[in-house]
């Protein structure tokens, strides 16, 4: 996923996890783990590579593999920068995140599947 500054007030479906996170739109943080990447490190990269007489073939940008960025981490960080919004504070466990996607259609399940980590 690719999050940072957007140049509309449109939210972005990357950034819409922060947005949920300071809106309240979620009341309990889902146990959730994500690879991301600044959208200012990829542009950078771009122009590395474009500047770069020696580059060739397919570059990535993105954390480490065993990295990544639980929403609990990501909450925290939003808490302590933004004490005015309604960060949550509190983990949902992932059995509740599953039977929430049963009954909310705009949670894919195969997003579930493919960021919640077993026994969260």
């Amino acid at each position: 996923r690719v999050v940072g500054a957007q140049q509309s007030t449109t939210v972005t479906g990357s950034n819409q996890i922060i947005s949920l996170l300071l809106n309240g739109g979620y009341p309990l943080i889902p146990p959730l783990h994500f690879q991301l990447v600044d959208v200012r490190d990829v542009a950078r990269a771009h122009v590395a590579v474009l500047e770069s007489r020696n580059a060739s073939g397919r570059y990535l940008t993105c954390n480490s593999p065993k990295g990544g960025v639980w929403t609990a981490d990501m909450a925290r960080v939003l808490r302590k920068a933004f004490p005015e919004y309604p960060v949550p504070s509190v983990g949902m466990p992932a059995w509740l995140l599953r039977v929430v996607t049963l009954v909310h259609s705009r949670i894919p399940h195969k997003f579930i599947d493919d960021h919640i980590v077993q026994g969260a």
